[in-house]
């Protein structure tokens, strides 16, 4: 199997209101604020108010997808999740977990086009 690390630094935007998928945030989360991932946004943005927070909120990446990953099953893993998470990947939702802190994955093989960039 081959494997990209998706850890790194991930667009990241609170959403106490409820708005994102109303505002189709799926579509491309309009904030330059960024939080490590993995990690808990509670302590990397107790300054912004979030360190008691558990509410929604909606994280961004990109990666490019190798063009030698053609005609394979392609699917991205989380280790773990909160509560509840759906997946979005290019303004499609393609998984969601509803297992408390259990690992899960997302089939991305229906949208993943190897060879070019996936968020």
């Amino acid at each position: 199997r081959d494997f990209l690390s998706l850890d790194g630094l991930w667009r990241f935007r609170a959403d106490p209101n409820d708005l994102g998928r109303r505002e189709r945030w799926y579509e491309g989360l309009r904030t330059d604020l960024r939080i490590a991932v993995p990690g808990s946004w509670n302590e990397q943005l107790a300054e912004q108010g979030l360190m008691t927070y558990a509410g929604a909120a909606w994280l961004e990446t990109e990666v490019f997808v190798p063009a030698s990953f053609a005609g394979r099953r392609l699917a991205l893993y989380f280790g773990c999740a909160d509560f509840f998470a759906e997946v979005w990947a290019d303004g499609v939702l393609v998984g969601q977990s509803t297992s408390l802190f259990l690992p899960f994955e997302a089939d991305i093989s229906r949208v993943a086009q190897p060879g070019s960039m996936l968020r």
